[in-house]
C-alpha cells in the first residue's frame, strides 16, 4: 500500500481570481499507485498538537456533501481527515467552497484537514455539481451553508466516473498522522463528546489487535440528532430511529447486538468502556475505532457494495477481535430505503460481489496460518 505525501504541497489562498491558479502542475502530483487518480495533502492551520496519542475523525465525500463536514466538526471537536473527490470540471469550485467553508466555521479551520482525489482521465463534464465561480463578494456564511445543501448530485451519480470510496478512505487515513482512527461516512454523526470520552478512556488503554465497534443508527429526516444514548433510546422507543441498514442490509450490523447494548447499564454515561466481544459473520461491517495500522482498504472496490465489508472481512481473517463501546454510537440522517438509492446500486453490487468473492480466495494466500475465512 503506498503511503501518499505528507508535505505540505500548497497553502490554501483566499486571493486571486482562480483558486487552481495557485496550484501545482498536475502532471507532478502524487498518484494512487495504478496511476488513474491524482492525489494531494492539504495541511491548513490547525492548534491541537499531534507528537502524542490521539485520534482523527476520518471521513470523504464528493464536493456536494462538504456541508455535512460542519457539524462533523461541531460534535467531534478534534483532528478530523477528509478526502474529496473531485472531477475537473469541479475543480474551482470545490476549491473555493473548501475555502469559503474553512473561513467560515472556525471548528472546520482548527481541526479539518482536506485531501483532494482527482481522476487522471477526467476530462470532460462529468455533471452532478453546481456552485456560484468566482464569488469574490462571499455569501454570508449561513446563506453559504443553506446554498451548499442544495447542490445537485450524489457520490455515487457521477457520469462515467466511478466513485472510489476506499482509495478515498486510505488518503484520508494515511493523511491524519494520529495512531489511531475513527472511519466514518460524512454524512453520519457521532454521539456529543464522543472525541472527549476516548482521550479519556486512553488509547494506551485499547489494544492494537482489536477494533472498537459503534454500533450504527439511522434517524428519521425532521428528528433532530441525537446527543446521548438515553436520547437515542427514546428515538427507538418512538420509532424515529432504528439499527443502521435494518431494511436493506440487516445482516450487515446485526451482529452489534443492539438489544445487549441498550441494556447495558452505565453509572457515568460521561465515561466510555469496552463492553463486550462479538464475532464476525458474513456481510458484518461496523464502523469502528482502531490502530491506525489495521490493513488498508482495497481500493479496487468503487460504487456501492462491498467496499466496506471487505475491508472488514481481512480484519476477521487477519486476527482482529471486535468488541462494542457501551455509550459510543454513530448515526446517520435519513432512513435507508430502496428509494434513496440510485438507479445503478444493485448492479454495482452485483459487480463487487464477484470481486468480493475473489478477494476472500486472495486471503487465504494472504494469510496461510489464519484458520478464519469469511465465508
Amino acid at each position: 500500500m503506498q503511503l501518499y505525501s505528507l508535505s505540505l504541497l500548497y497553502k490554501l489562498e483566499r486571493g486571486g481570481d482562480s483558486i487552481a491558479s495557485n496550484w501545482l502542475a498536475f502532471s507532478s502530483l502524487p498518484t494512487d499507485k495504478t496511476g488513474n487518480y491524482y492525489i494531494k495533502a492539504h495541511f491548513a492551520e490547525r492548534t491541537n498538537r499531534l507528537d502524542a496519542p490521539e485520534v482523527s475523525l476520518v471521513t470523504q465525500c464528493s464536493p456536494n456533501h462538504l456541508h455535512n463536514l460542519v457539524h462533523l466538526a461541531e460534535r467531534w471537536e478534534g483532528p478530523i481527515s477528509v478526502a474529496v473527490f473531485i472531477t475537473a470540471d469541479h475543480m474551482d469550485a470545490a476549491h473555493e467552497l473548501i475555502i469559503d467553508f474553512r473561513e467560515c466555521f472556525s471548528k472546520l479551520k482548527s481541526f479539518a484537514t482536506f485531501h483532494t482525489v482527482y481522476p487522471s482521465n477526467s476530462l470532460s463534464p462529468a455533471g452532478g455539481f453546481t456552485y456560484p465561480p468566482n464569488r469574490r463578494h462571499r455569501l454570508q456564511c449561513r446563506e453559504l451553508l443553506k446554498q451548499a445543501k442544495t447542490m445537485s448530485g450524489i457520490n455515487y451519480g457521477l457520469v462515467n466516473i466511478p466513485y472510489p470510496n476506499n482509495l478515498l478512505r486510505n488518503v484520508a487515513r494515511l493523511n491524519s498522522r494520529t495512531s489511531h482512527v475513527l472511519v466514518i461516512d460524512a454524512d453520519m454523526l457521532p454521539n456529543r463528546n464522543l472525541h472527549q470520552q476516548i482521550i479519556k478512556l486512553g488509547l494506551s488503554q485499547l489494544s492494537e489487535r482489536t477494533v472498537y465497534v459503534l454500533p450504527a443508527f439511522e434517524l428519521v429526516d425532521d428528528e433532530t440528532v441525537p446527543e446521548t444514548k438515553s436520547e437515542l433510546s427514546e428515538l427507538v422507543k418512538r420509532q424515529k430511529a432504528r439499527p443502521f441498514y435494518m431494511e436493506r442490509c440487516w445482516k450487515c450490523h446485526k451482529h452489534t447486538d443492539y438489544d445487549r447494548w441498550f441494556s447495558l447499564v452505565n453509572r457515568n454515561p460521561n465515561d466510555l468502556h469496552p463492553a463486550y466481544e462479538v464475532y464476525w459473520k458474513d456481510a458484518y461491517e461496523p464502523f469502528y475505532l482502531s490502530s491506525n495500522e489495521v490493513p488498508p482498504y482495497d481500493e479496487r472496490f468503487k460504487q456501492y457494495g462491498f467496499n466496506r465489508i471487505s475491508q472488514v472481512c481481512e480484519l476477521h481473517v487477519a486476527g482482529y477481535a471486535f468488541v462494542v463501546f457501551d455509550e459510543a454510537f454513530v448515526v446517520h440522517r435519513g432512513f435507508k430505503v430502496k428509494e434513496r438509492f440510485h438507479s445503478s446500486k444493485d448492479a454495482e453490487n452485483a459487480r463487487n460481489k464477484i470481486l468480493f468473492q475473489t478477494m476472500r480466495q486472495e486471503l487465504k494466500s494472504k494469510y496461510p496460518k489464519s484458520a478464519r475465512t469469511c465465508n
